[in-house]
């Protein structure tokens, strides 16, 4: 079972997230900051993360480059509330898919298979 690490501040998001990729077949791990996102990195395998940009203890793309630095082929995708082209921007030239929220949950799902299979997106 591939596993995904969802790092999000808001624990309704990151429940509803993590029903959704149970009942389509994923692992997830939740993380609530990035602190302990980059605890679960270092210390367990993942075959994706989905980060938000927006956290309390720090920038999501920060966070990025830090698990890129550790695990640089590992696919980073960025749900978020930023819309702006310069956020979009960024998120790409760190990670490899960018998606804003609100979002299609069918849309999601597909980036996690194209990015895990290594399809490009």
């Amino acid at each position: 079972m591939q596993r995904i690490l969802l790092v999000d501040d808001e624990e309704q998001i990151l429940q509803l997230l993590e029903m959704f990729l149970e009942m389509n077949g994923y692992k997830p791990a939740l993380a609530f900051s990035s602190q302990d996102a980059l605890k679960q990195v270092s210390g367990s395998a993942f075959d994706l993360a989905i980060l938000d940009v927006c956290l309390e203890d720090g920038n999501g793309f920060d966070l990025a480059r830090k698990i890129k630095a550790e695990h640089p082929k590992l696919p980073i995708v960025f749900l978020t509330g930023l819309s702006a082209e310069s956020d979009r921007a960024t998120g790409l030239s760190i990670g490899n898919a960018y998606l804003v929220k609100p979002f299609q949950p069918d849309v999601l799902l597909n980036v996690i298979q194209q990015q895990i299979s290594g399809s490009p997106a």
